[in-house]
């Protein structure tokens, strides 16, 4: 605007607001005519309801500009002038602060104080006499006079100070530290209901609105004593609550630098807002929010009898019902206040408003207690996971407690179940370290080129045994483990997987005569008999190795045997207490006897496992101990789908359990492949949800809201993890 009409005579431009004047009536009309040839030329239009033309006198940038010259504009001291009298110690000593602020611009301050600050004598008895009125008439025409009051000078840097007490806000316009403009303004009922982080920002709202001429498209510092503030304005609009957010939204339009102020520095403003004029004018604010509201409810994506669901629903809530009235009245101020039955609302209560019969916390309706079932079936109608079913519904629906309800009927939700992926792996349960070669052995078959073999490894020194075998029965087993027995001694405990061999009666037998312990994998998880399952690929590739390169793998395994294994030493030299002698080149020291260093040995195994533990432990998940009864899912296969089922025992093997399926199935199975649905209390079943009520598009179901004062039932009050919270019992003694 100034570089368009900045240059015409007689023409004042500050933001959009522009001052034609002249000396004569002629002279001004001729100025006139060129701003609108400027307006012509530039396409800029007027607004013909916001233009004023021919005025002897005009308010101007806070100023009442006429022929008598620039007098100061009334609203701008109003605040002042109509402050009314000390009632007590405290009102003078604030009004007395303002004199102080102020000081640097009044002559003679310490006289002209004088009368006023004899109250301040302990000495003296309060006694507001006619000699104090006249003093603080005097006092308050002083500051509402220039030097002391500023002429507003658009070059000068702004700072805005607002302050809120119970009833009132007051705000003070400085440039220099000259107040510019005074203001105050008395607050409604509902106003002072206000959590006082809202009366802090609407005093900055209502700063805004009344300065708006001055710091419209300028650079404003504002001043505030309530620390909170400045946390707020540094959030996004989205992340601030909803109540908040509509008073940010109407500043804006406004360049808003807001700093913390200590409040005994803040005198002007601190005095306004609890010396407010008594004045109740209509908020435009409040227009403003009844506006958004109804744009909310008109901008509703949901049919007229679904929206008269929600609404009768919400009449029939007695809860509900006095929750309406804290967010139309306002809130108690403690939490213990607030009715028993709305204290898991109270942590939402900026968030929370109501219109048309409806509550919304932000952009989501409230759902009552009596419609949620239905509602929990539309969020998983889609059968989406968790995390997607609570995302589905945020945004668009609220009550205390959702994401623990949509939790539950997910996980209690059969057909999810039933088609739910498997569990993730459990943290490492590596076996014992042995104390003594061949205390322990593992046994496995292979498979290689139509051919079958039997592999066999010691647990403490990882020797290896591989022998051919014609069939995989218990009496080819038998056999070559009597053969491999002989030659290294018996175990005391024999390892091996659930294969037909090893649960045939004929094998049981062996075991028990010669004197072996023999414990099984649990099915269908071959890492608990990872060592043997290792040693199987081992002796694969050296075959598989040896048959492409034309050598003996029998040479393959005598190396494998020799060979340290890393930290180490080799099989044999932990097995025979010596290394074997190979084709390779050797002095007779080498192939002496020597024995390993057993406390060394063992120490550098443990660490090797723990290693081993830690490394394999970061992406699994402990799953929790099943009881005998429990009602289970569970899989027959790895690959097949998710069936019911009932624990029988727990098995005295590590998280084994015998399950019995609903199909008459039994057997054994390791809790990776058992899913254990919640028992929550708070669960919603399918049948619940079959029964929740049908959609009511009646408009007789209207309730009248209950007094907040009126009895109701207790009910279990939860906290957000789903807690239960009971009344201590004090003093209560029981007959």
């Amino acid at each position: 605007m100034t570089e368009i009409f900045g240059d015409i005579p007689g023409v004042a431009v500050y933001s959009d607001d522009i001052l034609v004047s002249g000396q004569t009536l002629q002279e001004h009309n001729e100025r006139l005519n060129i701003v609108f040839k400027r307006a012509k030329e530039n396409n800029v239009k007027f607004n013909k309801e916001k233009c004023s033309f021919t005025k002897e006198s005009i308010k101007y940038l806070g100023h009442i500009f006429s022929a008598d010259g620039i007098t100061v504009d009334p609203d701008k001291v109003r605040a002042i002038k109509e402050m009314p009298s000390p009632t007590c110690l405290k009102d003078l000593q604030r009004f007395l602060g303002i004199l102080n602020y102020l000081s640097p611009f009044i002559k003679n301050m310490a006289g002209e104080t004088e009368i006023l600050r004899q109250l301040l004598k302990k000495s003296t008895d309060w006694q507001w006499t006619a000699n104090y009125e006249t003093t603080f008439i005097r006092l308050k025409q002083l500051i509402c006079q220039v030097p002391v009051l500023s002429h507003f000078n658009v070059h000068d840097p702004i700072v805005l100070q607002s302050d809120a007490s119970k009833s009132a806000v007051g705000a003070v316009l400085l440039q220099n530290q000259h107040p510019v403009y005074y203001a105050s303004k008395t607050l409604t009922e509902t106003q002072q209901k206000m959590a006082q982080i809202e009366k802090e920002l609407y005093s900055i709202v209502f700063a805004c609105i009344k300065f708006h001429q001055f710091i419209y498209g300028q650079t404003v510092t504002v001043e505030t004593d309530h620390a909170p503030l400045i946390t707020l304005f540094k959030k996004s609009l989205v992340e601030v609550p909803t109540r908040l957010q509509r008073m940010m939204l109407k500043i804006q339009p406004y360049s808003l630098n807001v700093v913390y102020k200590k409040g005994s520095q803040m005198y002007i403003a601190d005095t306004l807002s609890r010396a407010a004029l008594p004045e109740r004018s209509s908020d435009e604010l409040d227009d403003d929010v009844i506006v958004h509201v109804n744009l909310l409810i008109k901008s509703l994506p949901v049919s007229p009898e679904r929206l008269q669901w929600l609404i009768n629903g919400t009449n029939e809530d007695e809860s509900l019902q006095i929750l309406k009235k804290y967010c139309k009245d306002g809130w108690p101020s403690s939490k213990t206040q607030v009715h028993q039955d709305l204290h898991e609302y109270w942590q939402y209560r900026l968030d929370l408003h109501t219109e048309n019969d409806l509550i919304f916390r932000s952009y989501s309706i409230v759902i009552p207690k009596k419609l949620r079932p239905e509602i929990l079936k539309i969020i998983h109608s889609g059968h989406l996971g968790i995390e997607r079913s609570k995302a589905f519904a945020r945004g668009h629906v609220f009550w205390p407690f959702m994401s623990t309800d949509i939790k539950n009927i997910v996980q209690s939700c059969h057909i999810c179940l039933s088609h739910r992926s498997s569990n993730a792996p459990e943290p490492l349960l590596p076996h014992d370290v042995t104390l003594f070669p061949w205390e322990k052995v593992g046994v496995d078959f292979m498979d290689y080129k139509s051919k079958k073999y039997i592999v066999v490894q010691d647990y403490y020194s990882n020797f290896i045994e591989i022998m051919t075998v014609a069939s995989a029965n218990a009496k080819t087993v038998i056999v070559c483990l009597k053969s491999i027995f002989s030659r290294h001694g018996i175990p005391v405990e024999l390892f091996s997987d659930n294969g037909s061999p090893f649960n045939s009666a004929e094998f049981k037998n062996f075991i028990w005569e010669w004197g072996i312990h023999h414990n099984t994998s649990s099915p269908y998880i071959p890492r608990s008999n990872g060592l043997v399952e290792s040693a199987v690929n081992i002796c694969k590739r050296f075959l598989a190795k040896s048959e492409e390169s034309g050598t003996d793998p029998y040479l393959a395994l005598l190396q494998f045997r020799n060979t340290p294994r890393g930290n180490l030493p080799s099989p044999a030299q932990l097995l025979m207490s010596r290394s074997l002698r190979t084709q390779l080149p050797t002095v007779t020291k080498n192939l002496v006897p020597r024995t390993v260093k057993f406390q060394q040995y063992v120490k550098t195994k443990e660490e090797n496992k723990n290693k081993m533990k830690k490394y394999y432990d970061r992406k699994t998940k402990s799953l929790s101990e099943l009881h005998e009864g429990d009602e289970v899912y569970f899989k027959k296969m790895p690959d097949s789908p998710w069936i019911t089922g009932t624990v029988r025992s727990k098995c005295d093997q590590p998280r084994s359990y015998t399950i019995e399926g609903s199909d008459g199935f039994i057997g054994r199975r390791n809790r990776q492949h058992i899913l254990k649905p919640p028992q929550s209390p708070q669960a919603v079943s399918q049948d619940m949800l079959r029964k929740s009520p049908n959609i009511q598009t009646s408009d007789n179901s209207h309730t009248v809201a209950p007094s907040i004062e009126e009895h109701t039932t207790p009910v279990e009050t939860r906290t957000r993890y789903g807690r239960v919270i009971r009344p201590p019992r004090r003093l209560h003694f029981d007959n």
